[in-house]
């Protein structure tokens, strides 16, 4: 990445970082449930985590902290992002294995097998064949009873692209309201240029059709969803 991509980087990575403090995406609600769901898990610890589009993984390290883990696998295709991971993990006592590259690539490359799959706000910039790609890979990397963790933009049934990011969008510019109206102009323009969120139900119909258990979080506030896929 030169340094003019990495300032690019940097300024949109603080305008997320916000995001998350002020909660617009629901990321405390959507914590609380990965923790609920960890605490469920049947398989042993420690855990071998992958993060598919970890960026700078400070969401995880919130998990990490409570939970036993023989390893961290993270994906991200921005080095900068991973750069910023590496620090964010130095105080865990665990193997840290940090890739840069597409991560639908990386998992179908992976030699390794993982307790927990984890993505967030990732997988809706992949297309839907793609995204149904990456389940199989998923499921095909996963140990037994081991689980992968979306949370996600997606799209009601019967819900247009186009409807949602709108929907999306005025949702932005009526509760938002600590971002400038230049910042929320550049979200607005990323997600009609790289966001591609799937149908709900064709995302579970997929997962259904490979041999996972589909369970729906009860998070949901009509725009971001959780989902978690179980491998029997």
């Amino acid at each position: 990445m030169n340094d003019q991509l990495a300032t690019i980087f940097l300024d949109n990575w603080s305008i997320y970082q916000r995001i998350i403090t002020f909660n617009y995406m629901r990321h405390k609600e959507f914590a609380a449930e990965t923790f609920n769901v960890f605490n469920k898990l049947e398989v042993k610890e420690p855990l071998e985590i992958l993060d598919l589009g970890c960026g700078d993984a400070q969401p995880m390290t919130v998990q990490l902290k409570q939970l036993k883990v023989g390893s961290y696998t993270g994906y991200d295709l921005s080095d900068t992002a991973l750069e910023f991971a590496r620090l964010n993990l130095q105080p865990f006592d665990c193997k840290i294995a940090l890739r840069q590259g597409p991560m639908q690539t990386l998992i179908h490359q992976e030699r390794g097998s993982f307790d927990v799959i984890y993505s967030s706000y990732a997988i809706h910039h992949l297309l839907d064949d793609q995204k149904a790609s990456l389940l199989q890979d998923c499921y095909n990397k996963l140990s037994g009873k081991g689980c992968l963790i979306m949370i996600d933009l997606l799209r009601d049934k019967n819900e247009s692209l186009h409807h949602y990011i709108d929907r999306y969008i005025d949702d932005i510019k009526n509760h938002w309201v600590l971002l400038s109206a230049q910042e929320r102009e550049l979200i607005y323009n990323h997600m009609r240029q790289y966001d591609f969120p799937a149908v709900k139900d064709d995302m579970m119909a997929w997962a259904s059709k490979i041999g996972f258990l589909v369970e729906e979080s009860p998070v949901n506030d009509g725009l971001n969803k959780m989902l978690v896929l179980t491998k029997p």
